[in-house]
């Protein structure tokens, strides 16, 4: 089992602990995270599946969801990751953009309370991800171009 060190370095000018917990906005504690996950899990026998999130039922913190959703996807790019080489083994799961559209009003796919989504939106998910992790298996052996997925 490979340890991941969960205290990646925040700003030099924080304090430690619990004080930097009061002193990082959301927007650093998920970009702490995003940089630990792509620095600390470089072993190709195990994959990390990041889900982007999805939006509240009162829709206070609209923006920051998308932020983070875009923080997310920019870190993470295929293309040309901000978090470097290492971060291949990390797939994203955008369930955030997808599930945008039935967030809102009567459109919202209700649940069991109204913090959680329904059953649709959990199907969702799953088909998502297990589409990740298919097309994330394609591309180490190099499949992923002579399929269209």
């Amino acid at each position: 089992t490979q340890r991941i060190n969960t205290t990646a370095s925040p700003p030099e000018d924080l304090p430690r602990g619990q004080e930097q917990d009061k002193l990082l906005t959301p927007f650093q504690k998920w970009e702490l995270l995003l940089k630990t996950l792509s620095n600390e899990v470089s072993s190709s026998k195990i994959q990390v599946v990041i889900r982007t999130p999805g939006f509240s039922v009162k829709h206070n913190g609209d923006e920051d969801m998308w932020e983070m959703i875009r923080m997310t996807l920019q870190y993470f790019s295929p293309e040309e990751p901000k978090g470097g080489e290492k971060s291949r083994n990390v797939t994203i799961v955008d369930f955030g953009s997808v599930i945008a559209a039935r967030s809102y009003g009567d459109h919202r796919i209700s649940g069991d309370s109204i913090y959680h989504y329904g059953l649709e939106a959990r199907l969702l998910f799953g088909q998502q991800l297990l589409h990740e992790l298919f097309a994330a298996e394609l591309r180490e052996t190099g499949e992923l171009n002579s399929i269209i997925l």
